[in-house]
């Protein structure tokens, strides 16, 4: 009876090691983005340049800039999350939040939104 809950409890220990490592090594990878993003259509629309983890998004209307706002971003697991710091009276709100997000390889997809990525500027 003793080797049985010897056992028992040995099974035990390792059934909670294995879920604590497989916890571990499943952790949804975070990505990083980088490059300008855009779905503006004659010149009206918004684009989200990435750089390291920080966001600038602008929105432009007929081509003109109407508003641009700096934060911070995460991307993991099908979800944009966006945070802005400016204190300006803009509607940054817009843009800050979670989304659902997805990618291409020349575009991402946030809330259901394409976002073409820009080609690189010629030197």
């Amino acid at each position: 009876m003793k080797k049985v809950i010897i056992i028992a409890a040995i099974l035990v220990v390792a059934v909670i090691a294995g879920a604590i490592i497989a916890s571990i090594l499943l952790q949804p990878e975070e990505l990083s983005l980088s490059g300008t993003y855009s779905n503006e259509v004659i010149g009206t629309g918004r684009t989200l340049t990435f750089d390291g983890d920080k966001v600038v998004a602008t929105y432009r209307s007929a081509g003109v800039e109407v508003y641009t706002v700096t934060g911070k971003y995460t991307v993991g697991d099908g979800v944009l999350s966006m945070t802005f710091d400016d204190d300006e009276n803009i509607p940054h709100n817009v843009f800050e939040g979670e989304f659902t997000f997805g990618m291409g390889e020349d575009h991402i997809i946030i809330d259901g939104i394409r976002y073409q990525k820009a080609e690189p500027a010629a030197e």
